[in-house]
Parts: C-alpha cells; structure tokens; sequence
C-alpha cells in the first residue's frame, strides 16, 4: 500500500510541476508516473466515468501528446491515443478532455476522432458564447474537407442564425470558410 500511495505522490508532484512549466522532461516524468498509477487503477468503464481516474488518464494523455510532439516518438502518439479515447469512453462530456483529445486527433491526422470530439463539445457549450464560435469554427474546417456538401448546408444554417457569422476572430474565419 506505501508503494501505492508513494507512487501517486511522484505522479501528483510531477503533474503540478509539469502544470506550471510545461517542461518536456516534467511531462515524461508525468508520464512514468502515470502509467504506473493507471495500472494499479480499474479500468475505466463506459459511461461509468471515475473522476480522478479519467482525470489521470486525461492529464497523462496530453502530457504524453507534448512528448510525441517535441520529439516525434510513436509509442507516446500511440499511448495519448489510447489514453484519450479511454477517457471519453468513461466520459464523453467532459469538456476539458473533449478539447485536448480533439486538439490531438487534429493534429495526428485523425479527422473522424477529431469531429467526434469537436461535435461533441459543441453540444455542451452555451449556443452563441465565445467557445461556441470558435468550435463551430473547427467542425465547419473538418466538414468542409471531409463532407463538403454538409459543410455547406452547415454553413447555410449558421449564416441564417447568424447573419454576421460571430464575434471576431471567429466570424471572420466563419466568413471565410462560407466563402
């Protein structure tokens, strides 16, 4: 039980310093630590979300994104992937872990996840606020490289609710996608 406890210590330590500097060698740490704490967890199950167990899963899936990032290694791509749609399953209206996985799956390549997440937060958002605009910004971009024809219809909608298509930056970049 102390090893346990000693090791979600080393993880919680390591998360906040990783939260305040960002530092690539935090974030491994982070890491290290998290995985050991997730494999003394039950698995998370379906709809059935544990809060800390998802934020766990959540906070080592981005942290191992910003490793994949910095250094292209595919085994820490593959372990946020996993980690994040791991998260989602337990809880799929979080909005925290909506917006990391989504950030994620656009940047891996991987549209289908990526519009799932975006769709998703988009739903939970109050309608017409800042974050709604810029959500409907990025499902709109999806849309209009996967289904055109439904970007279109998308954007028709929006442009009849919303003649000037939204504050700025968003109803700019909604303008230009109209265009």
């Amino acid at each position: 039980r102390l090893a346990h406890s000693a090791q979600r210590e080393l993880y919680r330590s390591a998360y906040e310093r990783w939260s305040q500097s960002g530092d690539l060698d935090d974030a491994r740490r982070v890491v290290l630590h998290g995985r050991d704490v997730l494999r003394q967890l039950p698995a998370l199950q379906p709809g059935d979300p544990d809060p800390a167990a998802v934020a766990l899963s959540a906070g080592v899936a981005r942290a191992s994104a910003q490793v994949w990032r910095a250094t292209d290694d595919a085994p820490s791509r593959e372990l946020a992937a996993i980690l994040f749609r791991t998260a989602l399953r337990a809880d799929p209206k979080n909005r925290t872990v909506l917006r990391a996985a989504a950030e994620f799956f656009d940047e891996i390549g991987e549209p289908g996840a990526a519009l799932d997440s975006w769709r998703s937060l988009l739903a939970g958002l109050p309608v017409g606020s800042a974050d709604w605009f810029e959500v409907k910004v990025r499902v709109v971009a999806i849309l209009a490289v996967q289904d055109p024809v439904r970007a279109r219809a998308v954007l028709d909608q929006h442009r009849t609710l919303y003649p000037e298509r939204g504050p700025e930056p968003w109803g700019d970049q909604l303008r230009a996608l109209d265009a």
